[in-house]
């Protein structure tokens, strides 16, 4: 029973990460990935400029969302490239070389950003951390105070 508390507190969410909960990060991601893959549906644009907007997309999801939020963002997105709303047929096909280039860009911008954003948490929990026991040893260091010439 120990063990199954200390796998619960070892994957619940930290207090310290900003970053948005999958629980609700998905659907906004959907919404997200759909509007713009109207959009660039609408305005006739086309790969690769398409595929730099949805990077851009998932780049950003992965800075805003946790990371499996920002996975599945990056595979929203891929779908919607595919065809699911992007394609001049309206119907998801394979494409061959083409998927597996805009799978590995939209996955890799959600990995390379989400690193960068995890260390730069990391980091600014660290700093935080240590100010607060600068802090703290400043506090309970020898208080010294004066009542009329006299130490109490």
């Amino acid at each position: 029973m120990r063990r199954v508390a200390k796998w619960r507190r070892s994957v619940g969410r930290d207090a310290w990460d900003p970053r948005i909960q999958a629980s609700f990060a998905v659907a906004v991601g959907f919404v997200a990935t759909f509007t713009v893959a109207v959009v660039l549906s609408s305005a006739n644009i086309r790969m690769p400029a398409a595929l730099a907007v949805m990077a851009g997309l998932t780049a950003l999801s992965s800075w805003i969302f946790e990371w499996s939020a920002a996975l599945v963002t990056a595979g929203l997105a891929w779908l919607m490239l595919n065809g699911f709303i992007a394609d001049e047929h309206g119907e998801l096909r394979w494409h061959g070389h083409r998927d597996v280039v805009a799978a590995i860009v939209l996955l890799g911008s959600v990995v390379a950003v989400g690193a960068l954003r995890g260390l730069q948490i990391r980091r600014r929990r660290r700093l935080e951390l240590i100010t607060l026991n600068t802090e703290l040893s400043e506090l309970a260091g020898p208080v010294h105070r004066t009542l009329g010439g006299r130490h109490a």
